[in-house]
């Protein structure tokens, strides 16, 4: 038959703590072994590993401002993104420690890790310089444009100032021509008067 008391029920879930103790105080040797060979493995791990430098750089895109006061950018984010992906990751195969994101449109920020604090500095300078390069070529194209339009304009307006001018001295000399041949009408009639 089975004893329906509580008590007995409670009694068998409990966990003896003397127990528990003298389990640990038997093993100490094994606890102190294991911990022993993972804080050695641990420091022979940290010592071999080759430290990591973070460097970033935060970059704004170039811009120009249009006649009409609005702001350019002369490239946009994404795009520059995708040529500095192909030239400095692609090609160097050096895509583990090198990202660049956009921030906002107009920002890119690139972060670099390297095993040194200077090989990072030079990563980052030699980026950068690539962007002054590039941002310095597009804006020569953009002035090469801009005047290019502006020497049209200019060409445009003298033609019409030509074109103008002609027309009044095509207007003048008929005037001319007109008072002419009423000065020469004046004789006749003040024959015809008298």
């Amino acid at each position: 038959m089975q004893n329906n008391n509580p008590n007995n029920y409670f009694q068998e879930d409990s966990i003896d703590l003397k127990e528990v103790f003298k389990l640990l105080i038997n093993s100490k040797k094994l606890i102190i072994a294991i911990t022993l060979v993972i804080t050695t493995l641990g420091t022979i791990y940290s010592y071999q590993k080759v430290p990591l430098y973070k460097s970033t750089a935060l970059i704004e895109i170039g811009q120009y401002n249009t006649f009409e006061n609005e702001n350019i950018l002369l490239e946009s984010a994404s795009k520059l993104i995708q040529n500095l992906n192909i030239v400095f990751i692609h090609k160097s195969f050096d895509n583990k420690t090198l990202s660049i994101k956009t921030i906002e449109g107009k920002l890119i920020e690139i972060e670099i890790h390297k095993p040194s604090i200077d090989l990072g500095k030079k990563t980052l300078d030699e980026i950068t310089r690539y962007i002054e390069k590039r941002h310095s070529l597009l804006l020569t194209n953009v002035k090469n444009q801009l005047k290019y339009r502006i020497n049209s304009l200019n060409k445009t307006i003298e033609y019409h100032l030509a074109l103008r001018s002609n027309q009044i001295k095509n207007d003048k000399l008929r005037i001319i021509n007109k008072i002419e041949n009423l000065n020469s009408e004046l004789p006749v009639l003040d024959k015809k008067i008298e």
